[in-house]
């Protein structure tokens, strides 16, 4: 799916649980952390609603290759050449 159509995607929870999936990491609270270099408290923070700030943002893009883009936000502007979007990806 290209990030045009994670506008469906209504939580951060979501768009970063299909992220996760695209990057090859378990969907799991430990395994998101552990990819992340973050905890798994801070993941559950996410999980539970809160949204990570913008630094975040760009280091979970960059670690799984993604557009921060669609993970950050609802945006409907289409990835670069240089950052494709999410692609194909399912919930986990």
């Amino acid at each position: 799916m290209l990030c045009n159509d994670m506008r469906t995607v209504e939580t951060f929870k979501d768009r970063l649980r299909k992220a996760a999936h695209y990057a090859g990491v378990e969907c799991s609270q430990t395994a998101i952390g552990r990819s992340l270099g973050t905890n798994k408290q801070t993941v559950d923070r996410w999980f539970g609603g809160s949204v990570p700030r913008p630094a975040m943002i760009f280091h979970i893009a960059n670690t799984w290759r993604v557009d921060a883009r669609c993970i950050g936000s609802r945006s409907r502007r289409p990835a670069t050449k240089e950052r494709p979007a999410v692609l194909d990806v399912i919930s986990c």
